[in-house]
C-alpha cells in the first residue's frame, strides 16, 4: 500500500497555503502537482483499506466531505475517474497518473520529482508509457477549460475558500474597518479579539476607554457602568493601576500555530468526523491561533483532529488580570519572512 508520510504531506501542501495562491503553480507543476498526487494517494488507500475500485474509493471519499461539497466533489471525481480506474488498476503510481492527468510535468533542467517509490523501470519509462493518456486528457481539459486544478469542481471550491483566507491579513468582514471583527474565521476572532460594536471603529479590544466606559463598553473587556457606591466608573474601580496588558504576534506558520491534521492523510482515519470542520479549518488558513502559545484562547473542541489543552501568554495574562479580556492579536503568516514582515505584516498591526 502506497503510504503519504505525515512529515512530508506537511512539506510539500506547505506549498498550497504561504503567500499562497500568488504563485500557484511552481516547477513541474507546484502545487497542483502536489495536490493531485496527494489526493491520488488518498484514492488508492481507501481502495485497498476497503477492498473496492477507484470509483468506489472516489465516492467514498466525496462522502467524507462536509455535505455542501459533496456534490461538486463528485462532479470533479466524474470527470477524472475513468482515466484513474484504467491506471490504478495497472498499478500505476499516484506520481505517474498525475502526470497523465497533466497536473504534474518536468520543466526544462528539472528533474521528475515524486512523492512516492520511483517505477522499477524507471520514470522515464512510466512517463513514455502514459503518453497516450496523457494525449487524451489534455484534448479533455482543454474542450471543458480546466487548465489548472483549481478549476476542477469540488477542488475549485476550496481554492476559492483560501484566496479568500489569503488575500489579506486583515478581517474579511469588518464594517468599521477598526481591524476587528465578529467573525471567528477570515482572520476574524480567532486571530484577534472580537470587535463588541462593529459599527463604531473607536470600540474595539485593546481600545482607550470612552469617558470611563459609562455609557457602554468600548475596549470590550466586558467593564462598564458606574460603581453607585464610589461613583466612579467601573472601569477606573477594577482596571486602573492594573497596567492591563494586550498580546500581539508577529511572525509565520510557528506563530499562526499552522497544523495539518495527520488523519487527512491515512485512508483508515478517514471519517465525515474528521472532516466535520474542514471549512472552518480551511477559512483560518489551516492555522489554529486560537489553540496557539501566544493568543489561545478556547478550549480544544476539536478532539478528533488535534489533541492536548489548551495554554497561553493571553490566558495567563486574562486570568491574572480580567481587564485584559479580548485584548488579543495573532499575525501569523504561512511563509512569512523579514521581508513582508516589513512590508504587510506588520502593518496589519492596529491599537
Amino acid at each position: 500500500m502506497w503510504r503519504c508520510l505525515g512529515l512530508l504531506c506537511t512539506a510539500v501542501l506547505l506549498s498550497l497555503v504561504p503567500a499562497a495562491r500568488v504563485d500557484a503553480v511552481g516547477a513541474n507543476g507546484g502545487s497542483d502537482c502536489a495536490t493531485c498526487t496527494i489526493l491520488v494517494g488518498l484514492v488508492e488507500q481507501l481502495a485497498q483499506v476497503y477492498d473496492e475500485d477507484a470509483e468506489a474509493a472516489l465516492e467514498r471519499f466525496c462522502s467524507f466531505l462536509p455535505e455542501q461539497l459533496q456534490p461538486p466533489c463528485k462532479a470533479g471525481a466524474a470527470v477524472f475517474v475513468p482515466y484513474l480506474v484504467d491506471m490504478l488498476y495497472k498499478k500505476e503510481t499516484p506520481d505517474v497518473a498525475c502526470h497523465a492527468l497533466g497536473f504534474c510535468k518536468v520543466d526544462p533542467g528539472h528533474q521528475a520529482c515524486h512523492l512516492f517509490p520511483v517505477p522499477k523501470a524507471g520514470m522515464d519509462e512510466a512517463l513514455r508509457r502514459i503518453r497516450p493518456i496523457y494525449n487524451d486528457v489534455s484534448k479533455m481539459r482543454q474542450e471543458r477549460g480546466l487548465p489548472d486544478i483549481c478549476k476542477v469542481p469540488g477542488i475549485k471550491e476550496i481554492c476559492d475558500i483560501l484566496d479568500r483566507a489569503f488575500d489579506s491579513h486583515l478581517p474579511s468582514e469588518d464594517l468599521d474597518k477598526d481591524g476587528h471583527s465578529t467573525m471567528k474565521t477570515f482572520r476574524g476572532s480567532s486571530w484577534r479579539g472580537k470587535d463588541c460594536n462593529d459599527f463604531d471603529k473607536r470600540h474595539h479590544p485593546g481600545a482607550r476607554p470612552i469617558d470611563g466606559d459609562i455609557a457602554m463598553d468600548s475596549n470590550c473587556n466586558g467593564i462598564f457602568g458606574l460603581d453607585s457606591e464610589t461613583g466612579l466608573p467601573y472601569e477606573d474601580v477594577l482596571c486602573n493601576g492594573t497596567e492591563p496588558r494586550g498580546v500581539v504576534l508577529l511572525g509565520d506558520s510557528i506563530g499562526a500555530h499552522f497544523h495539518l491534521p495527520p488523519q487527512w492523510f491515512e485512508a483508515k482515519s478517514l471519517s465525515p468526523a474528521v472532516f466535520k470542520d474542514l471549512f472552518f479549518i480551511l477559512e483560518n488558513e489551516i492555522d489554529w491561533p486560537e489553540l496557539s502559545t501566544a493568543t489561545g484562547h478556547i478550549n480544544n473542541t476539536f478532539g478528533e483532529i488535534i489533541q492536548g489543552p489548551v495554554d497561553s501568554i493571553y490566558m495567563r495574562l486574562r486570568e491574572r488580570n480580567r481587564c485584559n479580556h479580548r485584548d488579543y492579536q495573532n499575525i501569523g503568516v504561512n511563509g512569512g519572512a523579514s521581508g513582508s514582515m516589513n512590508s504587510s505584516i506588520v502593518k496589519s498591526l492596529v491599537r
